[in-house]
């Protein structure tokens, strides 16, 4: 039997538009074009330029450019890609991303524009969750490449491509986060989404030690396991976490009236 195929047009906030195609039999009526307005998306993935002037976000496979203040945005990538989780290098001269191009995610980089793409890492490791250094010429990242069965942190050098293992331990140890200084990154390290620690850990040196900085505990039903993220902020010792649910619209009502929950550590 003949298929055809339409699209179903979707029109996003800022410009954005995309297509969903559709199976027809070919005496089906003429495609009729329909709009659907968006207004929400699951776990985006969101970076500010320097200048706080632009924003890029991840959104349908596809990263996206706009303007801070609103107005219309620019797809910069295509599905091919499947790009997401993007990071600007404190310079402004480069994104990182995640791609699920080829069937593993690895790292990339490219200009804010969206051209110069390039491929920083390879081979069987899923690499995932880029976080440009502070001078901008390493990005780290979690991935399971070293075949123990868990996820460590990984620093590639952006010019050479040399890679180098930060952590090793037994847990998975995921989502990166540099100190001010470069010296140091912070992690979430725990057993995948179970994991309630928040650890860091220096360069160089052996053997390598852990800092514990924190562990949530789960019995405030405010935190779900695992959904939450780290981020240094300055001076070097002072670091916040947030319910990384609040980036998504499954706010789920935990209690009356209880709203995600921000911790500042010194």
């Amino acid at each position: 039997m003949d298929f055809r195929r339409r699209y179903v047009a979707l029109a996003l906030p800022g410009g954005i538009c995309l297509a969903l195609f559709l199976g027809l039999r070919a005496d089906s009526a003429a495609p009729v074009p329909r709009s659907v307005t968006v207004a929400e998306g699951t776990n985006l993935g969101v970076t500010v330029s320097p200048d706080r002037k632009r924003i890029i976000l991840d959104l349908q496979t596809a990263l996206w450019l706009l303007p801070a203040s609103g107005g219309t945005a620019k797809r910069i990538t295509d599905s091919s890609l499947e790009a997401s989780h993007p990071d600007w290098s404190s310079k402004g001269d480069l994104v990182a991303f995640q791609s699920f191009h080829g069937g593993t995610f690895h790292i990339w980089v490219m200009k804010p524009d969206g051209t110069g793409r390039r491929q920083l890492t390879d081979g069987h490791g899923d690499d995932r969750e880029p976080r440009f250094s502070p001078d901008g010429t390493r990005v780290a990242f979690s991935s399971d490449r070293s075949l123990r069965g868990s996820y460590d942190i990984w620093v590639v050098d952006v010019a050479s491509g040399k890679l180098t293992q930060w952590t090793s331990g037994s847990e998975d140890e995921y989502d990166p986060s540099w100190s001010p200084d470069g010296n140091e990154i912070a992690y979430v390290s725990g057993t995948g989404a179970l994991a309630t620690s928040i650890a860091a850990m220096r360069a160089g040196g052996e053997p390598k030690q852990q800092r514990a900085l924190a562990t949530v505990l789960m019995q405030n039903a405010t935190w779900k396991a695992g959904e939450f993220e780290s981020s240094w902020k300055s001076p070097v010792d002072k670091m916040a976490l947030s319910n990384s649910v609040s980036r998504t619209k499954e706010r789920e009502k935990i209690g009356s009236g209880q709203k995600t929950e921000i911790w500042l550590l010194r």
